[in-house]
């Protein structure tokens, strides 16, 4: 079985996910992916999409495309993560 993480969005979080992107880099190929595992307010997120997301936020700052993304990390964080961080 996959882990994944569900994250419940607050209107905030959803809004900052949802903002139109322009282009076609890494990080807005990376905000598209996560748009698709939107789920109403739920987003899906598996272990290797949670991680590479934190290494975006991590490597380039808070620039306006990471500034959405640490929204979308900071509400990972208010909830149980253990299992998607540290399962097999």
């Amino acid at each position: 079985m996959k882990n994944e993480l569900r994250v419940l969005l607050n209107s905030e979080d959803r809004a900052a996910l949802m903002r139109p992107v322009n282009g076609r880099g890494g990080f807005q190929s990376l905000l598209k992916t996560l748009r698709s595992n939107l789920d109403g307010n739920t987003l899906v997120l598996d272990r290797q999409l949670y991680e590479r997301a934190l290494r975006y936020v991590a490597r380039y700052g808070s620039g306006g495309f990471q500034g959405r993304l640490r929204h979308i990390l900071e509400a990972s964080e208010r909830i149980d993560n253990d299992n998607l961080r540290g399962g097999n």
